[in-house]
């Protein structure tokens, strides 16, 4: 059996799951300010929710409506847990 590269098996143990990593989520949360109103954040591929879920805490939990959007059913489950609404699907076929 041959040998796969190491990211190559890493997509596909993760099925093409790319998790935000922490360095990412610091700099995209050190960019954003919350606005004096209430706020609506939609994460399109959200994955378990997680980076959704610390830009809502980032924001103000109690100012912030988080949408999530997942393709994956499992990681869907995950993700409804942490955001307001949350929704299993291909963000191809819906309207938002």
């Amino acid at each position: 059996m041959a040998l796969m590269f190491s990211r190559l098996a890493r997509n596909y143990a993760k099925n093409g799951y790319f998790p935000t990593d922490e360095e990412t989520l610091s700099r995209v949360l050190q960019a954003i300010q919350p606005s004096s109103g209430r706020m609506r954040i939609l994460d399109p591929c959200a994955g378990e929710g997680a980076a959704i879920a610390d830009a809502a805490h980032h924001l103000g939990r109690d100012s912030v409506d988080a949408y999530g959007i997942e393709y994956d059913t499992e990681r869907a489950q995950s993700m409804m847990g942490l955001v307001d609404t949350g929704l299993q699907g291909d963000l191809l076929d819906m309207v938002v």
